[in-house]
């Protein structure tokens, strides 16, 4: 618990985790696990420096709310849809692939691990998992998803094009955290880093940077890329976002009441 050379610049990387030095890599598993050091991407089926290589972001996912982020999972695990059914916990994959469905999560974790493919709702094929948990999920989940669109390893991965119509109706979420975080990851977008919200605010103010946020969006989305599959993340196409879905999705929200607890 304390930096052997404290106020030097390695310490502020340090203080984040408090991780010993050299285990903030994947060294802290191949020093055990020493047969995957030569052939990583074997197991991985990820480029050797991309996040998808990353023992950390597949076996320790942001997957717990802490500190107004979201922080590792200390309960080592593989990936799992299974699991995700089971307990509401997301799974690593669609916290990195942030456009992708669960189903394209399991089929390869079958093709890849053998891991069997659950049967699925047919949202669960259809939507990508990340928009399901950003507008329906309970506050705990619209936190933790919320935090991982503005991960920057998520960003690289899933593209920076498509997010703000969804991620900026968390700013008029009931729950503080949830608004704060969303607009802290709203603000890593280009051309929205100067996004005024006060999370804390009048209601009516909440909606003002909503309508913000999408007006310089919309300016902007001439110039971006195109969605192979807009319907998955709730587009009509690559420029036109589905309105009458999100606010479908907003409804069914799942309100239940938490205590989110610094």
């Amino acid at each position: 618990m304390h930096h052997p050379n404290p106020g030097s610049e390695d310490m502020k990387k340090w203080l984040d985790d408090q991780i010993k030095q050299d285990m903030d890599s994947n060294e802290a598993c191949l020093q055990c696990h020493e047969s995957m050091r030569e052939n990583l991407t074997h197991h991985t089926h990820h480029m050797e420096e991309s996040s998808g290589s990353s023992c950390y972001n597949c076996h320790m996912a942001h997957t717990t709310y802490g500190l107004l982020k979201a922080i590792r999972n200390h309960q080592i695990e593989a990936p799992s849809i299974q699991t995700n059914l089971d307990t509401g916990r997301p799974n690593a994959c669609n916290l990195c692939h942030l456009d992708k469905t669960m189903e394209w999560s399991a089929d390869y974790l079958e093709e890849w691990y053998g891991q069997p493919k659950p049967s699925l709702t047919l949202e669960n094929r259809t939507v990508a998992a990340s928009v399901l948990w950003l507008l329906k999920g309970d506050a705990g989940l619209r936190a933790l998803t919320a935090w991982h669109y503005g991960w920057e390893a998520a960003q690289q991965t899933s593209g920076l094009y498509w997010q703000t119509p969804l991620l900026s109706r968390l700013l008029e979420d009931p729950y503080s955290v949830v608004r704060y975080i969303a607009a802290r990851s709203l603000q890593s977008f280009e051309g929205l880093d100067g996004l005024e919200f006060d999370f804390l605010g009048e209601p009516n103010t909440w909606k003002d940077a909503v309508d913000q946020a999408i007006q310089i969006w919309s300016a902007k989305q001439q110039q971006q890329n195109q969605l192979q599959e807009p319907q998955r993340v709730l587009f009509k196409s690559s420029l036109e976002f589905d309105e009458g879905l999100i606010r479908a999705m907003l409804s069914k929200r799942v309100n239940t009441s938490m205590d989110l607890q610094e």
